[in-house]
């Protein structure tokens, strides 16, 4: 409500959704019965305050979130909110429970007994639990962001009468909760065009439910005579490095060379070359910066600082590489030298290697702080089972900091890494003593490591040396 920059008020009277409960003044509730009568309040959420007192016309589906506090009398009160002239019609009642919560848990377990209250309700027996309820809206989510927009078909993947319900249903929750809406406003539309609402909104969702499918990604799109054609999409991490104006990319199966126009929020517009370039030089960047909340969970191990906490990390450009239209390469002038940076704000894991001596040289240093990430990632995957693919790292050799966040944003893998730190450590110890000693077991995981100097596998071998778990701070 405050992003739209309306007056409070303006935005309670004219918005489809509104929460009711026992809080509001008698004013309020009256007003929320004559919008329900009048057609212009169509998402209703509340408390048990609706399964008495309150006459609701047109009801057309109930989703009823964990078992009710007042028990099954509570649960049939809500099944007397839907009425029909046919007394056989079944009934949209939608039950979700969640197996985390002891009272749901148990009548999960103990479906006959729901079973009987949905039979004797004439009620579709359609049950599911949160979870799933999520993984399915993260499927329609990453379905609309790859471009499937049309609600008949999404529904179409829906193999079963019960499937398509619970579809429905998960559509109806994105579209109350502001992450998606219709393009044509028509919810009653079969043929409705859904996308994405809030960006914002869709981020915060990704994060809750630790969703790692669904990540930016700005689309490549090239102009010819005022006809936009996508030729392909870039992450956004790659932005700074290669798809800043008058930069090359190579998109498309054919190898073909595109030079960016410009970029807006979400859309790199491009311009397709005649000549095919074997190599393209991408632009340099900063260190990058690191900024970890001072609320940050700390662990000391040996010469190791390890904080895990929300982070900002910011990258900076120091050279943009430019390209004319034939794609000859554009030697920078004064207007070629501006910077341009980007922020990524997450959650993840600053490690800190405190070097023993100050005259280590740059190359060692890099050495020792790229051969430690490896090691650690190799051992989280060992030893926690999480794929090396499910991180993002970033390296400030200056500083001597390695950071190593989630993909998709805040609370993910990160959080669980901190916890069995001491663990992966010892894993990385084990391969950094198998793959030094030959052994043909490990040997494949690191094929570089023969030309890693004695100096930097000493310094690396130290660094994991420490075995106590170290004292978890707050």
């Amino acid at each position: 409500m405050k992003r739209t920059g309306l007056p409070l008020e303006v935005v309670k009277l004219n918005s489809p959704f509104v929460c009711i409960n026992s809080q509001l003044t008698e004013q309020d509730k009256t007003n929320i019965h004559k919008r329900i009568k009048n057609g212009s309040l169509h998402f209703l959420f509340s408390t048990s305050l609706l399964e008495l007192g309150m006459d609701l016309p047109k009801v057309e589906h109930i989703i009823n979130i964990g078992w009710p506090i007042t028990g099954k009398n509570g649960l049939l009160q809500r099944f007397g909110r839907l009425r029909f002239r046919d007394v056989a019609q079944k009934k949209n009642f939608t039950i979700i429970l969640d197996t985390e919560q002891p009272l749901d848990n148990f009548y999960l377990e103990n479906y006959r007994i729901i079973k009987t209250i949905l039979e004797e309700n004439i009620a579709e027996q359609i049950l599911f639990d949160s979870k799933s309820l999520q993984r399915l809206k993260a499927f329609i989510l990453f379905r609309i962001c790859m471009g499937l927009t049309n609600n008949d078909e999404i529904l179409s993947y829906c193999q079963t009468t019960e499937c398509e319900h619970i579809t429905k249903t998960a559509i109806t929750m994105l579209l109350a909760s502001g992450i998606i809406r219709t393009r044509s406003f028509d919810t009653n539309s079969g043929k409705q065009e859904l996308v994405i609402a809030d960006e914002q909104e869709l981020h915060f969702f990704i994060r809750n439910h630790k969703i790692r499918s669904i990540e930016q990604r700005w689309l490549v799109i090239e102009q010819e005579n005022k006809i936009e054609r996508m030729v392909g999409e870039i992450e956004e991490q790659r932005i700074l490095r290669m798809a800043l104006p008058g930069n090359l990319l190579f998109q498309g199966s054919h190898g073909d060379v595109y030079r960016v126009l410009q970029i807006v929020e979400g859309k790199v517009f491009v311009e397709k070359l005649a000549v095919n370039k074997s190599t393209i030089e991408y632009n340099k960047l900063k260190a990058p910066v690191f900024q970890i909340s001072q609320q940050a969970r700390v662990q000391k191990i040996g010469n190791l600082i390890i904080r895990y906490g929300r982070m900002v990390i910011q990258k900076e450009t120091t050279q943009v590489i430019r390209y004319s239209r034939t794609g000859e390469k554009i030697e920078p002038t004064h207007q070629h030298k501006q910077s341009y940076h980007w922020q990524e704000k997450t959650s993840g894991m600053l490690v800190e290697v405190i070097f023993q001596s100050k005259k280590v040289g740059y190359k060692i240093k890099q050495d020792t702080l790229t051969l430690l990430r490896d090691l650690l990632l190799k051992g989280a995957e060992i030893t926690l089972h999480i794929s090396e693919p499910s991180f993002r790292t970033a390296i400030n050799v200056y500083e001597g900091k390695l950071a190593i966040y989630d993909k998709g944003g805040e609370l993910g893998n990160t959080a669980y890494l901190f916890r069995e730190f001491h663990k992966v450590m010892n894993q990385a110890r084990k391969i950094l003593q198998s793959t030094s000693n030959n052994q043909s077991s490990q040997a494949a995981i690191f094929p570089f490591i023969e030309q890693t100097s004695d100096e930097t596998l000493g310094m690396v071998r130290s660094i994991l040396a420490e075995k106590t778990k170290g004292d978890l701070e707050t």
